[in-house]
Formats: C-alpha cells, structure tokens, sequence
C-alpha cells in the first residue's frame, strides 16, 4: 500500500514532483500520475491506488474548480474519494479560492514552502496529517531533525 496518493493539476507537477521527493527522502511511499506505467488503464490505476493510499494529499488551485476552468473533476473526484474514507489532507500550493465543500475545511498553506524550509508552518502540519493517516505520528519532527518525543514549538 502507498503512503501518499498525490492529486494535482498537471501544470503543477514540477511542484508535486518536490513536495514527492521531500516525502520519500521521510521514507514515505508515494504515489501519483507520474507513475502510470505504459499500456495500463488510467482511470483503474487512479481508481485502485486512491482507494488504496494511506491519505490523499490534495493539491489545490483554482483550475481544479469549474470556476477556474476545470472540466474533467478529477481532482475533485478523488478528494471526494479521500474525504469519504476519513483519509484527506488537503493543502494549497498557489492562492486559489475553493468551492463548496472544500472551503470549509482546514487546509494548509504550501504557497511559500520550498524544500529547504524545514520549519514551515504549513509544512510540518501537512506532514503531521500524513504522519497521522499512515501510523507515523512524529513525521513532522522526523523532518525538522529532531529526535523522537522532542516536538518543535508550535506557532
């Protein structure tokens, strides 16, 4: 099973790509379109592996809204499927204005996170939502170099 199942809008993926390597160099498994092997169904690959993950990690901007162009909903789509299982952590990578019902949940910023900021805000909460959905609670300390049980001050 993987870790992080990535949703994004393919403009984007330069982004993802970074947000991805920061994980596995965490040990996190991550998966996301980038992956799709040759000759395999898409929307069955997609499907399985969002069922599957340990959390969708959702990356939103505005073309991921029809409001911002969007005609397919695939983001959306597996958004949904991640809020349905309890598994979402939805966070920003640009400003963007989320529609009904995705404005009324908590979602952190990674508007100004580069992968050298080791102690963004939006960064460790990001990481400790995934480090709650895949049984690894001190994820966000793993990441700032801390030792197990020597969490940093929460701003």
């Amino acid at each position: 099973m993987t870790d992080v199942f990535i949703s994004y809008k393919r403009r984007l993926r330069p982004r993802v790509e970074e947000i991805a390597t920061a994980l596995r160099a965490l040990g996190v498994t991550v998966w996301y379109d980038a992956a799709l092997e040759a000759g395999t169904s898409f929307s069955a690959e997609i499907s399985s592996e969002v069922r599957s993950a340990g959390c969708v990690l959702v990356c939103w901007s505005d073309d991921a809204f029809p409001h911002g162009g969007d005609s397919s909903g695939w983001v959306v789509g597996e958004a949904t499927i991640g809020q349905g299982r309890g598994r979402l952590v939805p966070v920003l990578l640009e400003t963007s204005e989320l529609d009904p019902p995705w404005n009324t949940l908590h979602t952190e910023s990674l508007i100004d996170w580069t992968p050298a900021s080791r102690d963004h805000a939006g960064w460790r909460g990001t990481l400790a939502a995934i480090g709650r959905h895949v049984g690894r609670p001190d994820l966000a300390d793993e990441a700032a170099g801390l030792p197990a049980g020597e969490a940093l001050p929460r701003v």
